[in-house]
């Protein structure tokens, strides 16, 4: 999926927290840090 806009990622502990207590054994794959900015299209 590619970015729409150019956006700073944030939140990616919160969203990492959510996905491991629904699901423990889950792997995440981190494609940018927190704080980031991100161009638009960038995949």
């Amino acid at each position: 999926m590619a970015s729409r806009d150019a956006i700073v990622v944030a939140g990616l502990p919160v969203a990492a927290q959510f996905f491991r207590a629904l699901d423990p054994a889950c792997v995440i794959a981190l494609q940018a840090a927190d704080g980031e900015p991100v161009p638009e299209g960038r995949r």
